[in-house]
């Protein structure tokens, strides 16, 4: 019984560790299988991108000639060895096929006609029909001279996927065919990538037919193609057996593509038939069952991967470990037993030794499992790639944007200050291209939704041109806005999406203007009444449809340029690229944002004479909310003669109209001799308005000289300055100024001027003064005392982030993951933990969940997110899991200031 039961006891472990073995070689063959199948993978996928990227080209072209499509596929074809020949295959309908014939024998090819095979296979002249899909253009030309002319839709395979790829707009590969310029019969496959009218709109099979222009082709070898990624599968060419299908394929002699066996060697599928191939396959197998089936898709074909270990590659995998646990097993059994037999009264011994072998037999097969377990896992790992564009980007950007703007904060010479502005001005550029990337994403895949609330017009576009403005006046450029008093004051819209629209219309403006002046107009005209009503509305909603206009005096743009400037990644030409810089999405965005807000988008320019760039949305009348104060009615303004001085005919106009618009009389002239000869003439003025920056005598010699005018020696004077107060501020209590202003004027800033002096209100002089230094930091820890916590994993933003609390007067505890938070929060109490989302052991969002769980809600801190993770789903994200704010990498100081301050006010 002894030696049954040693002996079976054995045989479990051997077979147990057995299994283990066969496992282990699966999961490792599997993984190098599937890793190699990747490779093929991405090389047929970086070809199909040559066909996208050759589709591309010809979408952004008027029209393409035979030499710029060679140039252009030249460096495809130098580097990618598999592609046998890109082609242009246009669409000829058979009233055209003699131009494209003569137009091809003209540009150098005598003999250029369309041709197709006979019933034997020879090339001769194409028989008429219908249209024709001839090879037009063909690179390389050398060695494929026979492939240039022929009717690609006269091949049965060809006609096929051609229709595919016409009828739905993807790219389609035919099924293995002979190439029809290889005269040794290689079998190769076409991909076809249809190219449509440009502006076109295809919604349907008809549509699609209708605007075809042609196809770009591409021509593989599968010989090239598979030998270039099959070579290196293994260094031991002999252990594996490798066959491949076209599933999609409809007849048994195109299924078999390739079959490669460690007895015969590779084999290109010229002479073999998928039975030859199965026979093979039978003789593939191996004891283990072990082997790879994948399916890849290559041009919505698919094709079917079989890979199989042989016997070799089996046993050079297999280790001794199980023969040697079974010996070891059978000794010992051989051992008790004798042990039994010369020592009867150690039963119990042996029967205790007997039991501990048992479970350690238990406890290894446990083990093994755990281990295959592991294994898998691992597996899965390399297969899941979990990084993400913004994430990556926005995380060194932390550094690089907070680091600079505490240098900035710091004492600093004129040069170093320069040189750190420019590292901050980078960032900045590097950031509006990852959000106008990642806006422009969510766009196309239809995952923007706008957020409706009421907006102020004026505010909103002062808010833009105030940002703005400090790189108008660097340029030496006017800027100014009017507003059409029919245009309602508050409507219901998206404030920030306005907002972006206006900021790229307006910054794209200035960019390309170099003198000049860019004047933002806007104007309202109502489109309908409804009878619902909203929440505190009134009688009715009015619904209006809003035209801003952007224009200014710069470069201009062509009219044969203009219908690109609206494509994603686009500018007009690539030396105002060089020059200007930028992704070409804004314009992309803009348009696509203003259509989702009901309106659209289009542009009148002239070159070298400036743009106009038009936009429009439909919106609603909103009610007024109580916080803010509208500009009162202004009855006490009638019939009140006002002097505008201004050289800028533009600046002069918005006044005149604007003052016009609220019952005065205004008079506008251009010069300083104008207007004291308008003073000495007219009847006298109740107001001037005079600007400071005019040429022969300035704002500054014109109050002066008005001041010497008895009848004018109170007349109550605004002055008007692009540059904020001048130097020789002495002057000003002596002329005795009403107030001054900055341009672009403020339409409420103007009127509050004018109300206070008519109603002879005491003013404030009114002034805004550019000012190119960054804001100072304040101690804001004296006045909100807090017990922070940062978690933070990434070294760099620990340090930025420690920095900017340490100028805000802040000491914070740093923890590197959710696990030492946790701890953390049970030796101490804090106020706010600044959480990242992403870290190692356990992440921002786990660590929130576990706080909610084992903490009471007295307890719990102010948790604020600090991710580089900046998509709306991740913002969600954050609340779902219980955080009560958001900040997205790189952190902004003042923003982070606006967030401690909203905390500020939760807690009062």
């Amino acid at each position: 019984m002894t030696i049954i039961i040693g002996t079976l006891l054995s045989g479990i472990g051997f077979a147990v560790v057995r299994n283990w073995e066969s496992q282990k070689i699966s999961i490792e063959f599997q993984s190098l299988a599937l890793d190699k199948v990747h490779q093929l993978e991405d090389e047929i996928r970086q070809e199909i991108d040559v066909l996208l990227s050759l589709k591309s080209f010809y979408q952004s072209s008027q029209e393409v000639n035979r030499e710029e499509f060679k140039q252009f596929v030249s460096h495809f074809l130098s580097r990618m060895p598999s592609i046998e020949a890109l082609e242009w295959v246009p669409h000829v309908p058979a009233n055209e096929r003699e131009k494209y014939e003569f137009k091809a024998q003209k540009d150098g090819y005598s003999n250029f006609q369309f041709t197709q095979h006979n019933e034997v296979g020879k090339i001769i002249r194409a028989r008429l029909k219908a249209e024709y899909f001839p090879v037009y253009f063909v690179e390389p030309y050398q060695g494929n001279e026979k492939a240039l002319g022929f009717d690609l839709s006269s091949n049965a395979n060809g006609l096929e996927a051609l229709e595919k790829a016409r009828d739905s707009g993807e790219a389609i590969a035919t099924a293995k065919i002979k190439l029809v310029q290889k005269t040794e019969g290689i079998n190769g496959f076409l991909i076809f990538q249809p190219i449509y009218q440009k502006e076109s709109i295809n919604n349907s099979v008809a549509d699609f037919r209708q605007n075809l222009q042609g196809f770009v082709v591409g021509v593989f070898s599968l010989e090239k193609l598979l030998e270039k990624s099959l070579d290196n599968f293994s260094t031991q060419g002999d252990e594996f057996d490798i066959y491949i299908y076209d599933t999609s394929a409809s007849t048994e002699s195109e299924k078999l593509l390739y079959f490669h066996s460690s007895n015969q060697g590779y084999n290109y599928s010229n002479n073999i038939t998928e039975t030859d191939a199965l026979a093979q396959l039978k003789l593939a197998t191996n004891d283990l069952g072990i082997n790879f089936i994948k399916t890849v898709k290559v041009g919505e074909r698919k094709w079917l991967f079989l890979l199989i270990p042989n016997q070799k590659y089996i046993k050079n995998k297999e280790s001794w470990d199980s023969w040697l646990f079974l010996s070891l097993g059978l000794f010992l059994t051989a051992g008790i037993s004798s042990y039994l037999n010369t020592n009867i009264n150690q039963t119990k011994k042996i029967r205790k030794l007997v039991t501990e072998r048992t479970q350690e037999l238990f406890q290894t097969n446990q083990e093994l499992e755990r281990a295959r377990d592991d294994a898998l896992a691992a597996t899965r790992a390399k297969s899941d790639f979990l990084a993400t564009m913004s994430h990556e980007i926005r995380t060194p950007m932390n550094g690089v944007i907070g680091m600079t703007s505490l240098l900035l904060n710091t004492e600093l010479s004129e040069q170093q200050k320069d040189f750190v502005e420019t590292i901050r001005t980078s960032g900045d550029s590097l950031l509006t291209i990852i959000n106008d990337i990642l806006d422009f994403s969510k766009i196309d895949a239809g995952k923007l939704e706008l957020e409706y609330q009421p907006v102020l017009i004026s505010n909103c576009i002062e808010e833009v041109l105030d940002l703005l403005y400090p790189v108008a006046h660097k340029k030496g450029l006017e800027i100014a806005y009017y507003i059409s008093p029919v245009t309602p004051k508050i409507v219901i819209t998206d404030v920030t999406r306005l907002r972006q629209i206006l900021t790229n219309l307006l910054s794209n403006a200035i960019k390309f203007t170099d003198v000049g002046e860019v004047i933002l107009k806007v104007n309202a005209e109502c489109i309908s009444q409804q009878n619902n009503q909203l929440e505190n509305a009134e009688k009715c909603d009015l619904v209006y449809e809003i035209e801003f206009s952007v224009q200014d005096t710069g470069i201009g743009i062509a009219k044969n340029k203009q219908q690109i400037l609206f494509q994603s990644f686009t500018q007009v030409d690539a030396s105002t690229t060089r020059k200007y810089g930028g992704t070409g999405l804004g314009l992309v965005i803009s348009k696509r944002l203003s259509e989702m807000m009901g309106g659209k988008m289009w542009l009148d320019s002239e070159l070298g004479k400036g743009s106009t760039f038009y936009f429009t949305i439909k919106a609603k009348v909103g009610v007024i909310p109580t916080n803010i104060n509208l500009i009162p009615e202004q009855v006490q303004f009638e019939n009140k003669q006002v002097l505008i001085v201004d050289d800028n005919a533009t600046n002069r106009q918005i006044l005149h109209l604007q003052t016009q618009s609220w019952g005065m009389q205004p008079h506008s002239v251009a010069s300083a001799s104008e207007a004291l000869q308008l003073l000495q003439q007219e009847n006298p003025f109740s107001l001037a308005i005079l600007d400071l920056k005019m040429p022969e005598m300035d704002g500054l010699q014109l109050a002066e000289e008005i001041r010497k005018l008895s009848q004018y020696q109170d007349l109550p004077l605004i002055l008007l300055s692009s540059i904020g107060l001048p130097l020789t501020l002495d002057l000003l209590p002596r002329i005795n100024w009403a107030a001054t202003l900055q341009k672009p004027i403020k339409q409420s800033q103007l009127y509050q001027v004018l109300f206070g002096i008519f109603q002879k209100q005491p003013l404030k002089l009114i002034k805004k003064m550019t000012n190119d230094r960054t804001p100072e930091i304040p101690k804001l820890a004296e006045e909100l005392p807090l017990q922070i916590l940062l978690a933070e994993d990434n070294r760099v933003n620990q340090k930025v982030a420690l920095n900017i609390l340490k100028k805000l007067g802040y000491l914070a505890d740093v923890a590197a993951n959710g696990l030492e938070v946790l701890e953390a929060l049970k030796l101490r109490k804090y106020d706010i933990i600044l959480m990242d989302m992403e870290m190692p052991e356990m992440d921002g969002l786990e660590a929130t969940k576990k706080i909610y769980e084992q903490f009471p809600s007295t307890e719990i801190p102010y948790i604020i997110a600090v991710t580089a993770n900046a998509m709306e789903t991740d913002r969600q994200l954050c609340f779902d899991a219980g955080m009560n704010d958001y900040l997205s990498k790189p952190i902004r100081i003042q923003e982070f200031i606006e967030v401690l301050r909203k905390y500020q006010a939760q807690i009062k």
